[in-house]
């Protein structure tokens, strides 16, 4: 079955401007994400609304000094409007992560989506022994289109699986 001619000149048109499909998936690079420092421990966050994202900020709250929790809150809110993220369109995910030694070094793996399911992975690079006794913590964030993910898979060395689905 061919397409109509106008379809077809649209989308001529479209690629000769340059226009281009916002991707699934986008990593958010220069986000502060020291507020959740303000943790018992590292774990995956998935947040759809900003209505979500103040509770988190309340489940935050107590684990800081008030004024150190308000600073870090603001840089971290102040960088997710840098980044123009869109509450409309898109869902955030922070995953965390821990190593037992400070010298792992760690990055974000994004697979898919494929038929819906985006898997998220924190792959730890570690050198060869021998190695020093702290610990290393990371903490990525990236953006989900709705329209596009319907399921997310996050993927820890220490923190574990959390599969979340995504509302369009």
């Amino acid at each position: 079955m061919r397409a109509p001619a106008s379809i077809l000149l649209v989308l001529a048109l479209l690629a000769a401007s340059g226009v281009a499909a916002a991707p699934p998936v986008r990593v958010i690079q220069d986000l502060d994400t020291s507020v959740f420092t303000c943790t018992p421990n590292p774990a995956h966050i998935f947040i759809a609304s900003q209505a979500e994202l103040s509770a988190v900020f309340s489940r935050l709250a107590p684990h800081c000094s008030a004024a150190v929790f308000e600073q870090r809150r603001k840089a971290f809110v102040r960088d997710l409007e840098r980044a123009r993220f869109d509450w409309s369109d898109e869902v955030l995910v922070l995953t965390m992560d821990w190593y037992g030694t400070g010298m792992a070094k760690p990055r974000l793996v994004l697979s898919g989506p494929t038929d819906g399911l985006l898997t998220s992975t924190i792959r730890w690079d570690v050198p060869p022994p021998p190695v020093t006794p702290d610990t290393a913590t990371c903490r990525f964030a990236f953006a989900v289109r709705r329209t596009e993910v319907t399921r997310i898979k996050v993927v820890g060395q220490n923190t574990g699986t959390a599969t979340f689905a995504v509302s369009p």
